[in-house]
């Protein structure tokens, strides 16, 4: 870990794009050096657990961003990015960078460094850029706002509840950012109530002046926030089955909704809009994606509940997607027949591009590439044909074939 003077921190990579950019401010913390035993100014914050999967979930979105950066509307322009490791995990290893090469050392997300940071990255908008902005880690909620740990949780005596970043007061003051298009926020933490936070006075990091009442005028519907746990809810993570890494008994763990998100970006919300297969935000579309698509992950059983805590109302395609793949969620009608058919799946010119075996007894579910042809659906079995027409435009999470 590098701790090079705060005043020092710079955008950890940028590029000059032409026109608008998308400009993201990516925070992971993994680390509470100073809530454990023993250690920091206050008893009752001594029993803060790391979080490793935060600080590999920060630097996964920071890869996926670098490697999406012509496919985002606009185009990615820069990456501030701030982690916090954990203390050595001998159950984890960490997600390393594998495709974004900083152009300086990676602070950790500590209350200043967030404020240092967060007033760069706020000064770097240009007329009609996007932000996007992703943070993971220790989460509570605060007179219903959306708030994360920082990483120098308990050191200041003064106020050791003061290192926490309040995402939706952040999130709620992009609202009057004129200069911005949109504004994407993405939280993977819990939101859990803890009542001496509630009654601590502290205000936590501030990079942005909150929202005035006065200034609702000002305020344009132009900003998404989706936190993955709903108020009082706990996230979590789980293994990241794309790395290769995986050594003995170790392995990589991310959140949750952190891998079901992008999911998502990478084409499983993909619709088609004017020509090109988009990944559209607003609308609640988005967060209802997310609820179906973590269905797929069938070993995965606690509760998800993401929830938009900030709307969209007005049309931002986040992502125009190269090469999705949209799922196809399948149950026959009635379901109790499931169990009694096989499922193949045939393009428009009735080539088969798949097939379910009989025995089935829950939903199929499969992905295909999207098509505004006509694409059909056939279930089958030793007595019947069944078969019906469906477009697959976006993802279809309750497709019905009737069968006898």
């Amino acid at each position: 870990m590098v701790d090079s003077p705060p005043e020092t921190i710079p955008a950890v990579w940028r590029r000059d794009v032409e026109g608008p950019g998308m400009r993201a401010f990516i925070l992971g913390v993994g680390g509470y050096p100073n809530a454990k035993p023993n250690r920091g100014v206050d008893q009752a914050l001594r029993g803060v657990a790391d979080v490793a999967c935060a600080a590999s979930a920060a630097r996964l979105m920071a890869d996926w961003l670098y490697v999406n950066r012509d496919a985002l509307t606009p185009k990615l322009a820069s990456i501030h990015l701030l982690v916090t490791d954990p203390e050595e995990d001998y159950d984890r290893i960490p997600y390393i960078l594998q495709h974004l090469v900083p152009e300086k050392p990676v602070h950790r997300a500590t209350k200043e460094t967030v404020e240092l940071a967060g007033r760069d990255w706020v000064a770097s908008f240009g007329e009609g850029d996007s932000a996007f902005c992703f943070i993971s880690g220790h989460g509570a909620v605060r007179a219903g706002d959306a708030v994360v740990f920082l990483s120098d949780l308990n050191t200041d005596d003064t106020d050791p509840w003061g290192a926490h970043f309040n995402i939706t007061e952040v999130a709620t003051a992009f609202k009057a950012k004129s200069i911005l298009n949109a504004a994407y926020f993405f939280v993977d933490a819990c939101q859990e109530f803890s009542s001496e936070f509630v009654l601590s006075n502290s205000h936590g990091a501030r990079f942005i002046r909150p929202l005035h009442p006065f200034k609702l005028h000002e305020a344009r519907e132009k900003v998404l926030l989706i936190s993955a746990a709903a108020e009082g809810l706990r996230a979590f993570e789980g293994d990241w089955p794309q790395d290769r890494r995986q050594q003995a008994a170790k392995t990589i763990t991310i959140g949750r909704f952190t891998q079901v998100l992008i999911d998502a970006l990478d084409g499983a919300s993909a619709r088609f809009d004017n020509g090109k297969w988009i990944i559209d935000t607003g609308r609640w579309k988005l967060q209802s994606d997310l609820r179906f698509l973590y269905g797929r992950r069938q070993s995965w059983s606690e509760r998800f509940e993401p929830v938009t805590l900030i709307d969209q109302n007005n049309f931002f395609p986040l992502v125009i997607s190269p090469n999705p793949r949209i799922p196809i969620f399948v149950l026959t009608d009635p379901e109790r027949l499931m169990a009694s058919y096989r499922l193949h799946v045939h393009d428009d010119k009735r080539a088969r591009l798949l097939s379910c075996p009989l025995g089935r007894s829950t939903t199929w579910m499969f992905e295909i590439s999207p098509s505004t042809r006509p694409h059909y659906l056939i279930a089958e079995n030793d007595m019947w044909r069944h078969e019906t027409e469906f477009a697959p435009t976006g993802p279809i999470f309750n497709q019905r074939i009737s069968v006898s």
